[in-house]
């Protein structure tokens, strides 16, 4: 008894797509999110008022509307350590 295959690419058949899964989109998230953090971020370490300035403007930058959050996240993250590495350390 002989078995014949069917070449999808051959006869120009596509095969089905697989469904996405939920762990699947859960993986690509927690990728996507890194370790960005702010609270990774001590803020204790610097001046007060410069401090208080940099999570002002870290609440305002995720206070905006975004088409991609995790990306937004990863920015205000990233702004809000600039923000602390530029302040004087606390005395």
């Amino acid at each position: 008894m002989t078995r014949t295959y069917s070449n999808p690419i051959a006869s120009n058949q596509k095969e089905p797509m697989k469904p996405i899964t939920f762990a699947s989109l859960a993986l690509l998230v927690a990728v996507l999110a890194g370790c960005a953090s702010a609270s990774d971020i001590n803020v204790s370490k610097v001046e007060p008022k410069c401090g208080q300035t940099c999570a002002a403007n870290h609440s305002e930058c995720l206070a905006h509307f975004s088409l991609f959050p995790i990306a937004q996240n990863n920015a205000c993250v990233d702004a809000l350590r600039f923000c602390v590495q530029s302040c004087p350390a606390r005395l």
